[in-house]
């Protein structure tokens, strides 16, 4: 019964060593860090919501689904952050990169104020090899049925119901 111990001992060694022999940095099975999430969309909520003070959200959404919600006009100043599915993200991106941003821009019915009667005006900023896409109710109508702004608009009630803003009054 001496010998159960020493025999286990020498399976555990045996299984370490060969676990990964002769495993280096350059040895294609290393894993390393993946690259850090970059920006791919800012939807920034603006109008009514500052009625009863500093209420309005925008939300920076990065490749890797993670979220930063900030008040609109504060930023830098992360309120709550979280993460949405990936494959939310993803869409938007792809769909940015397959749409003609300015072709689409033209093809637009105008928007309208909405933050003027009350209501809640939306901007999606796209960020784009060429620099940022801005698409703002106010000017153009992203309220139509464009697959590019279902994306977003599915993004944005991901990010919103993963986020919590809390309400501020005036003083």
């Amino acid at each position: 019964m001496k010998w159960i111990p020493a025999i286990a001992f020498a399976l555990v060694v045996s299984a370490c060593a060969s676990a990964s022999p002769g495993a280096t940095p350059d040895d294609p099975t290393t894993t390393t860090a993946p690259p850090d999430p970059v920006l791919v969309l800012t939807i920034t909520k603006d109008g009514g919501c500052f009625m009863m003070g500093p209420n309005c959200a925008t939300y920076l959404v990065y490749s890797d689904g993670s979220v930063e919600l900030q008040r609109t006009g504060h930023p830098g100043a992360p309120i709550d952050a979280a993460a949405i599915d990936v494959a939310l993200v993803s869409d938007v991106a792809d769909r940015v990169a397959a749409t003609d941003l300015d072709a689409l821009r033209g093809s637009l019915p105008p928007g309208e104020c909405r933050g003027c009667y009350d209501g809640i005006d939306v901007t999606f900023t796209y960020e784009t090899p060429e620099g940022p896409a801005v698409f703002a109710s106010v000017d153009v109508d992203i309220f139509v049925s464009e697959p590019l702004f279902t994306a977003s608009w599915s993004v944005l009630e991901a990010a919103a119901d993963e986020t919590d803003l809390p309400i501020q009054t005036r003083p």
